[in-house]
């Protein structure tokens, strides 16, 4: 056989397998689903399996194509891919191993929460890690956030995540890692975030008496008994004469990690409702506090208002 007649041979077979792969393509999109998939894993074409994942096709036909690949920027494209649904994303994810590829998806990512967690719990690169933490858009990837931030050993990592994270929540935790002082203290007179700057300030208070031996059971009393303290001053104070009326009393309490211990930290509602501002900061003004992390709440139709041991606010 001359070379030319190989040449000939090798075209002829090269036809055939692009009419055999289109042909089976026209099934795969034709026929019923279980005839599609037996068809679909004939195509030896992988530029086709991988149009497939990525076009406007059947979802199964796209989550057999997914299955089909290992190139990481592919599956990068698929899992970004809008038209892709969350089964296929989420099947395509579990095959990246890039650290790099893992970090940018998920930060792209439209909001897809089961990615950011499996993200979060791929990444073992200290830099890459924080920079997902910090520019990471999900919001609901509560159960894995304290483990996630937890891994980061970079006292100058960890700061960058409490000053800059999106996730008000991962700041939250990454705050209570800090235990340097004086950036502390700035967090708790700076931040915008109200419940930041008072993580700071509990943080910097407990590393200050971090030689006291107080229990989690001792505390939750205490901070009950100054709850009652103040509601009975409320009761007594002279403002109840404007015409607003007692409703509830609400509770927030969670647990900080301060030097490698959990400390318990609660903060205590006394909620009013109120005709007007005028009216509740004139009730306001007559209700001084003194303790730390307690809170009056007066609610009305202009807004809320609040007074803490730092003067009164609006929320």
């Amino acid at each position: 056989m001359t070379k030319w007649e190989k040449k000939l041979q090798k075209a002829e077979r090269i036809k055939n397998t692009i009419k055999k792969n289109n042909l089976l393509l026209k099934i795969a999109l034709k026929a019923e689903m279980e005839v599609a998939i037996r068809a679909f894993d004939k195509i030896s074409d992988q530029q086709m399996v991988n149009e497939i994942a990525l076009g406007f096709y059947h979802s199964h036909l796209k989550e057999a194509a997914a299955k089909r690949i290992t190139d990481q920027n592919i599956l990068k494209m698929i899992i970004i891919n809008k038209r892709a649904g969350l089964p296929t994303k989420t099947l395509a994810f579990d095959k990246l191993s890039d650290q790099k590829i893992i970090c940018e998806v998920a930060i792209n990512i439209d909001d897809e929460s089961i990615i950011c967690e499996k993200a979060l719990k791929k990444i073992n690169d200290e830099i890459l890690l924080a920079s997902l933490l910090i520019n990471i858009k999900a919001e609901e990837i509560m159960s894995v956030r304290r483990k996630v931030i937890y891994k980061i050993s970079s006292d100058e990592l960890i700061t960058t995540i409490a000053l800059s994270a999106q996730n008000r929540y991962i700041r939250m935790e990454a705050t209570g890692l800090i235990t340097d002082q004086d950036i502390l203290k700035q967090i708790s007179e700076e931040d915008s975030d109200r419940t930041i700057r008072e993580i700071a300030e509990f943080v910097i208070k407990t590393l200050n008496n971090s030689q006291e031996t107080e229990t989690q059971t001792e505390r939750r009393k205490t901070l009950k008994k100054l709850g009652k303290k103040s509601s009975k001053e409320t009761i007594n104070s002279e403002a109840i004469t404007y015409t607003v009326s007692y409703q509830k009393e609400e509770r927030e309490s969670t647990e900080i990690l301060v030097n490698d211990t959990m400390v318990p930290w609660e903060k205590i509602y006394q909620i009013y409702n109120g005709p007007d501002e005028k009216t509740a900061k004139s009730f306001l003004e007559g209700m001084p506090v003194d303790q730390d992390y307690y809170y009056i709440v007066v609610e009305t139709p202009e807004g809320n208002f609040g007074r803490d041991k730092n003067g009164i606010y609006s929320e």
